[in-house]
């Protein structure tokens, strides 16, 4: 019988009771384009991609591009370029995780808010919630993830720093010497950095954190309890607070993604835009059948009594074109039970579980096979599996699947049931919600969701920690909700 971490207990108790892209400065929008697990996609004139994992990974900015390339209409600034002015306060990126947010400027700041239980809104000491606040001790930051619980930062130079909860290892390093925080974990609220890790891209889940180093390949740390750190083997690794390189994965990858809610899966997309996944299997989330794969899913996996998980990569080979060999031409991934790519031509594919309508095709059926979500051409941003959600290349936002906080009204609601078997109420198929404008940043948390418009973020959904970046309650929430986009509050 399927049964949940203590971390994913944690914090499925906390909302019941309570994004990778690549950003340079020149001229005028930011340019974004990359991968994570905030948003996935490409918004037409540049690629954009997530991350997040529902966890959720932002953009990276290139600083040293960026300045060089703003000599002229700014002038030489330590920020962002807007319009002809140099705009340090700028949002490039924004990630949502169960309870938090965290904003990154484009001076290089990065801002949390919202839930601090174990520290990952990065202030001290750790406390029930936070209002927007710069999380000191960082270098220029150029890319952010948020788990659950955790988050994590690729600095300028590449290093990495994470803070949050490190029950399992996930923040990169010993926890003896951490606080207790309030659910008795250990935690870590003052970023530290990852010895030994140099990265381009960083994904951060459920009590795990996975990396693109900067020679190409992929490294994961923290809980294996699903098998996400990827070592290969009839059993998972123990936890640890030292990067695991992935099986197999060495080099010639350009994004990974960790299921955030709960961290159970992870994939990477590599250099030839081919799909690789590993981790639990306990839906096809993996992209084959439940036992399948080559090898095939024999790892012992104790997140799941009697389920097996694979720790071997392995590619997902059902081709969406119906021609045979390899699913190709992935721009971007987001990895959970319910796993979804955008392809190049801005097609949706999703597979897993689908309980909640999460593949939008009129059906509840979960299944390995990748099945194209309708009624959204062109996809530019995607983000999240609970509720998942959409931005159009013509700049439309629309949520579905688990998301009833995250659409306006009740139209198009019907009954369906959560991965637990639970009965609630779901969106079967993408409702437009009222954005200011088209969005160059989506990341979506446990019912939460994020867009960065203008270089300016806006947070609405469930509220029930202030991680919409304003006071549970205000700013027209109703009974903890806001189904309307808000500006976070207390942002340079």
């Amino acid at each position: 019988m399927r049964h949940l971490s203590a971390v994913a207990v944690s914090w499925i108790a906390l909302a019941a009771n309570l994004s990778i892209a690549w950003v340079g400065c020149v001229g005028s929008e930011p340019q974004v384009g990359g991968v994570g697990d905030a948003a996935v996609g490409d918004t037409g004139g540049a690629d954009t991609s997530v991350g997040g994992d529902a966890a959720a990974d932002g953009p990276i900015v290139d600083q040293d591009a960026a300045d060089a390339a703003e000599v002229g209409p700014c002038g030489i600034c330590d920020g962002g370029c807007y319009q002809g002015q140099c705009d340090g306060s700028r949002v490039v990126s924004l990630v949502m995780g169960v309870g938090h947010g965290c904003a990154l400027l484009a001076v290089g700041e990065v801002w949390c808010w919202g839930s601090n239980f174990d520290g990952q809104s990065g202030q001290t000491p750790p406390s029930i919630t936070s209002p927007v606040s710069k999380v000191l001790g960082l270098p220029a930051i150029k890319q952010i993830a948020a788990g659950p619980a955790h988050t994590c930062a690729v600095a300028r130079n590449s290093s990495v720093y994470c803070w949050g909860e490190n029950a399992h290892g996930a923040l990169g390093h010993d926890a003896a010497g951490d606080l207790i925080c309030f659910n008795g974990a250990k935690c870590q609220p003052t970023p530290a950095i990852v010895q030994g890790l140099t990265a381009a891209q960083v994904t951060a889940g459920a009590g795990n954190t996975c990396a693109v180093t900067t020679l190409g390949g992929v490294s994961c740390w923290g809980t294996d309890e699903a098998g996400v750190l990827g070592a290969g083997g009839a059993t998972t690794h123990p936890d640890t607070f030292v990067p695991v390189q992935v099986k197999g994965l060495t080099s010639g990858f350009s994004s990974v993604s960790l299921s955030v809610w709960p961290g159970t899966a992870a994939c990477a997309v590599d250099t030839a835009n081919k799909l690789w996944c590993w981790g639990l299997n306990y839906y096809g989330e993996l992209g084959h059948s439940i036992g399948g794969g080559n090898p095939v899913d024999t790892t012992v996996c104790p997140y799941n009594t009697g389920i097996m998980c694979n720790t071997t990569p392995q590619k997902v080979t059902v081709n969406p074109d119906g021609t045979g060999g390899d699913f190709d031409s992935v721009d971007t991934v987001l990895a959970g039970w319910t796993t979804c790519a955008v392809r190049l031509d801005g097609s949706l594919w999703c597979w897993g579980a689908n309980p909640s309508y999460q593949f939008a095709n009129g059906t509840t059926t979960s299944s390995p096979t990748p099945a194209k979500v309708l009624n959204l051409p062109q996809v530019g941003l995607f983000s999240g599996n609970l509720a998942p959600c959409a931005v159009t290349k013509s700049g439309t936002l629309s949520c579905w699947g688990d998301g009833e906080s995250l659409v306006p009204g009740t139209a198009g609601t019907t009954a369906c049931t959560d991965y637990n078997g639970g009965t609630h109420t779901c969106v079967a198929t993408p409702m437009a919600v009222g954005a200011p404008a088209a969005a160059t940043t989506l990341s979506v948390g446990y019912l939460s969701g994020g867009i960065v418009v203008g270089g300016r973020a806006y947070a609405w959904g469930l509220n029930n920690a202030g991680q919409l970046g304003h006071a549970r309650g205000t700013s027209g929430d109703v009974s903890g909700n806001n189904p309307t986009p808000q500006a976070v509050q207390g942002l340079p």
